[in-house]
């Protein structure tokens, strides 16, 4: 019998899999609803308002799709879902004023 946590995981791989296809909205559909909230919330942990927040959220979905068409999933590495975020926060601090000091030095409330 298979255990559920591997289940998740291989689902994950699954999705990874399947969102190399920029067309398969309904794969991007639910990346989006399995992450966006987790995206949302470190950026205004980061002390971003809600609409920085919101588009560090719009900034990860994008990067991630220009990434993924050359992604390949190695499993020695696992997987670092907020790191996209991480890239989005750096380039929307170099064009907007709006976060608070402790995001701009990387901390996380």
């Amino acid at each position: 019998m298979s255990d559920p946590a591997d289940d998740s995981l291989l689902t994950r791989r699954t999705l990874l899999s399947r969102l190399r296809n920029l067309d398969d909205q309904d794969s991007w559909r639910t990346f989006f609803n399995l992450y966006w909230r987790l995206l949302y919330n470190v950026a205004r942990k980061s002390g971003l308002d809600d609409g920085g927040a919101q588009e560090i959220v719009q900034d990860t979905v994008i990067a991630v799709a220009r990434k993924m068409p050359e992604f390949r999933y190695d499993p020695a590495r696992g997987t670092q879902a907020v790191a996209p975020a991480d890239y989005a926060k750096a380039d929307h601090r170099s064009s907007t004023p709006r976060l608070s000091a402790a995001a701009q030095s990387g901390g996380c409330a």
